[in-house]
């Protein structure tokens, strides 16, 4: 075996086969002729128990510890479940109770007791130009399509007043109403001039081929109106006559703007060749010419007492002119990243402006600032702008097809609150200069009773007289 060790492991392979097979056959006999008894638990050992079957009394108490530790487990995490899904639900309903907050407040904040301004107009197309009233709350546009349109204007909601085409031959470009409110003005692509009553809205008086390139801009003053085309030309209108009886051919390019002030006789005009304009509008005639500016001119403003002119620009440089030296401009402001196409007066040394990036800002000039943000189209161009006759409300014109409403009625009672200091203050000098006045009252001289004594008395009171100019000059 020891030499043939493959050999050994197979007798002993077969020897072990042998007796496997002899144990299974006592046991088949003995399963026929006997009945098969489970061993009592005291002869098996744990193993055997087990696979049987069998647990003694304390395994059965620890099973069942177990099975019902196992059991509140099971609802424990049942219950930590329902409690997650319970704060889930929750959330959930305190988010959409968070949202329909939100909801609920915007709405109240378009109601006309929250909103404080009237609401938006929306068309199907542009508004080029818009005025206001001087008296009323009635607004004016002139729209892309030609129609010209009447509006009244409230926080509770706006009135469609008028509208109607009567520029057939392209775009009504401008309007402007008359300085007593009776009626307003329209300008359009077809060189045509109507004046339409504000009561009637019939057309009062129309002026066929005004112009002959489209009229671009509109101004009125008292008896006189002022009207400029795309080719640079400027007509003066009488009211009265119903005639034109001055007609300019000084600028190159189109009229962006007019100024036409209240005591002045200068009419000031921008233009798209980059000179600004001085025309006289009584004896007619050119007054002076600017310098050629890099950018275009596109709006006006006069301020601090109409002794300023501020000029807007296609570049956002805000262009500052004295008034009587029109050569060169004396100052410019920075601070627009795009063109500045409109400007509203606001005070001496405020005014609103907006142009192509659609945002409405203050700014301040003396020091040259931007002062902040009013409102925005919405990130679309603004073509107009105005400021209602109690100075409430801006009104604006945009390329998003709307007419827009912006309370500044804040900026009013900066204005009041300003003049109360200006009043407080000329109160203050005038009880100064009134109590420096009762100090300066001086004793009359004594009269001399011999002529001899005259000369030195007279002296006496000379002397008397410099030393009191002296002191009360030095108060």
């Amino acid at each position: 075996n020891k030499q043939d060790p493959i050999r050994s492991t197979a007798m002993r392979s077969s020897k072990n086969l042998k007796k496997r097979n002899v144990r299974r056959a006592a046991a088949m006999k003995h399963s026929v002729t006997s009945t098969l008894a489970i061993p009592a638990a005291e002869e098996m050992d744990s193993d055997d128990m087990h696979e049987e079957g069998v647990y003694t009394d304390e395994e059965e108490e620890s099973s069942t510890k177990d099975e019902a530790a196992g059991v509140d487990q099971d609802f424990d995490d049942e219950e930590e479940v329902g409690d997650e899904e319970e704060e889930e639900d929750e959330s959930s309903d305190d988010e959409e109770e968070y949202v329909r907050q939100l909801q609920e407040r915007r709405q109240n904040l378009c109601t006309p007791e929250h909103r404080g301004y009237p609401p938006t107009l929306e068309f199907e197309f542009s508004m080029l130009d818009l005025d206001f009233h001087p008296s009323g709350d009635v607004v004016a546009l002139a729209g892309v399509d030609g129609q010209s349109f009447l509006y009244k204007y409230a926080v509770g909601g706006n009135e469609e007043i008028y509208a109607k085409r009567n520029h057939d031959k392209g775009s009504c470009r401008s309007v402007v109403f008359s300085t007593d409110g009776s009626g307003f003005y329209t300008g359009g692509a077809d060189g045509k001039i109507h004046m339409i009553d504000t009561e009637t809205q019939a057309i009062v008086h129309t002026r066929e081929a005004a112009h002959s390139s489209p009229i671009t801009v509109v101004r009125n003053r008292r008896d006189v109106v002022a009207s400029g085309d795309d080719s640079g030309g400027i007509k003066l209108w009488d009211i009265r006559q119903k005639k034109c009886i001055y007609e300019y051919a000084e600028h190159e390019e189109y009229i962006s703007d007019m100024l036409l002030l209240p005591g002045k006789n200068e009419l000031i005009t921008t233009s798209g060749d980059g000179h600004l304009g001085v025309f006289h509008m009584r004896k007619g005639g050119l007054v002076a010419m600017s310098d050629h500016m890099d950018d275009e001119l596109l709006c006006l403003c006069a301020i601090k007492g109409k002794s300023k002119v501020v000029c807007g620009t296609s570049t956002g440089v805000v262009d500052i002119f004295n008034w009587g030296w029109w050569g060169d401009m004396s100052d410019r402001m920075l601070g627009h990243p795009c063109s500045v196409d409109t400007m509203v007066y606001i005070d001496d040394l405020t005014v609103a402006t907006a142009g192509e990036d659609g945002i409405i800002r203050l700014i301040s000039f003396f020091p040259n600032k931007v002062i902040g943000m009013i409102g925005s189209h919405d990130d679309q161009p603004v073509q107009s702008m105005k400021r209602s006759h109690d100075g409430v409300y801006l009104g604006t014109t945009g390329h998003d097809n709307r007419v827009r409403f912006f309370n500044v009625a804040s900026l009013n009672e900066a204005d009041s609150d300003e003049e109360e200091e200006d009043d407080e203050k000329k109160e203050e000098e005038h009880d100064k200069e009134a109590a420096s006045k009762v100090l300066v009252k001086r004793k009359p001289a004594p009269k001399s009773s011999t002529s001899s004594s005259k000369p030195k008395q007279l002296k006496r009171a000379g002397k008397t007289k410099k030393k009191a100019r002296g002191f009360f000059s030095a108060l």
